[in-house]
């Protein structure tokens, strides 16, 4: 089973799974308040897929929401992140300290409240406890869930060295 929380859009479904897509959007399977609790038995989830999500929300709340994960994630399970990767947006901004509007729009459109360093993500990936922590790129066929990307595919003004992709192994 796989528990899929995106940003909006419907993204299609993979013939092997069995996919749960939460959102605030009342077009999806249902919906979770990734600010809580998951609505999920401790152990219960093969697969969870975070894509483009985790930075909505308050760094303390990600936190928990990366324990929340762990919680309900079945041993063996895994977790699938990506995340506008700060990296990108510090190096693009020290390269061309004269073109601001890319890393302001970074932290002030979208609702963004925290964009991780990828130090920072993988710090928080290993403490929260996962065994093993993968970072990755986008559609990497050298992971078990990179073909489940889709997020520069439906934002064109997106590409994909823009974000962070992250497996870890419960």
């Amino acid at each position: 089973r796989v528990f899929h929380v995106k940003n909006q859009r419907r993204v299609p479904l993979k013939p092997c799974h069995s996919w749960l897509t939460a959102d605030v959007d009342p077009r999806s399977d249902v919906y979770v308040d990734i600010r809580k609790t998951l609505p999920f038995p401790t152990a219960s989830i093969d697969v969870i897929y975070l894509e483009e999500v985790v930075e909505h929300i308050p760094l303390t709340e990600g936190v928990a929401l990366l324990h929340e994960c762990y919680r309900v994630i079945k041993p063996g399970g895994w977790l699938r992140l990506t995340t506008p990767s700060l990296n990108y947006f510090a190096k693009e901004f020290f390269s061309h300290p004269r073109e601001t509007r890319t890393i302001n729009e970074i932290f002030r459109l979208h609702g963004h409240e925290h964009i991780y360093s990828e130090e920072e993500m993988m710090g928080l990936l290993n403490s929260t406890g996962f065994s093993k922590v993968i970072s990755s790129k986008y559609k990497d066929e050298s992971t078990r869930f990179g073909y489940f990307d889709t997020h520069p595919e439906r934002y064109s003004f997106a590409p994909p060295e823009w974000s962070q992709y992250w497996e870890a192994e419960k």
